[in-house]
């Protein structure tokens, strides 16, 4: 196991549901090590988009411990856990989530900007470059394929150079042809960048790819 990145010690989450406590996720505990591509699988409702949420800070455990290299973060306020979500983790969601009134250049920036980089304009140029999309730089999200808007996504994830990237069924809403060009571009980046990918997904040609699996079934960890 590579030194580990992000820890999880028996998180337990529920939800209520009319008037009752329904557990979604029970006992998680697991640890993801520097650079490792890990797969969380299972299936709808078992838990997985939840455990991504999670991790990134983006929901709060009712119970258990999170740690992204020696920081605990499932104790820290919202002000700190944005700087984190925008500083060292990466997202990338099956529905894109770019801003719509924003081209893909300045999708790609905005996070850099947002922390004060005066280099955003040029990470984001070479960026966009990597990913052969510098000739759409201007393309608003209506104006690009599928395809293209999950790699401008990715840009976006990768411009303040995160040590973890969070992916959520990222070629879900992709034709098999842009899945699979999609797939082996986070893998490169991957490689490239040396972060840690931790990806929700369905599709067992993905989960093959990845070097662990996580299995949830009910909420557990089945395998």
């Amino acid at each position: 196991m590579p030194k580990p990145l992000l820890r999880v010690e028996e998180l337990n989450k529920t939800y209520l549901l009319g008037k009752q406590r329904v557990a979604v996720l029970r006992d998680i505990s697991f640890t993801v090590g520097q650079g490792e591509f890990v797969a969380i699988t299972g299936a709808s409702g078992s838990g997985k988009s939840t455990l991504l949420a999670l991790l990134g800070g983006l929901d709060q455990a009712d119970s258990g411990r999170i740690f992204l290299g020696q920081e605990e973060i499932s104790k820290l306020n919202e002000k700190r856990l944005a700087v984190l979500r925008n500083r060292r983790i990466g997202f990338v969601f099956q529905s894109f989530h770019l801003a719509p009134s924003l081209n893909a250049f300045e999708n790609v920036a905005f996070p850099a900007e947002l922390a004060g980089d005066r280099e955003a304009a040029a990470k984001a140029e070479r960026l966009l470059r990597r990913v052969d999309l510098w000739p759409r730089y201007g393309n608003f999200p209506s104006q690009l394929s599928g395809g293209e808007r999950q790699r401008v996504a990715i840009c976006r994830a990768l411009i303040n150079t995160p040590s973890l990237i969070l992916a959520d069924e990222p070629t879900g809403n992709l034709d098999s042809a842009a899945a699979a060009l999609v797939l082996d571009l986070l893998l490169q980046i991957k490689d490239e960048y040396g972060v840690t990918l931790v990806m929700v997904t369905h599709s067992p040609e993905v989960a093959a790819r990845a070097g662990r699996v996580i299995r949830l079934s009910d909420g557990r960890i089945a395998a």
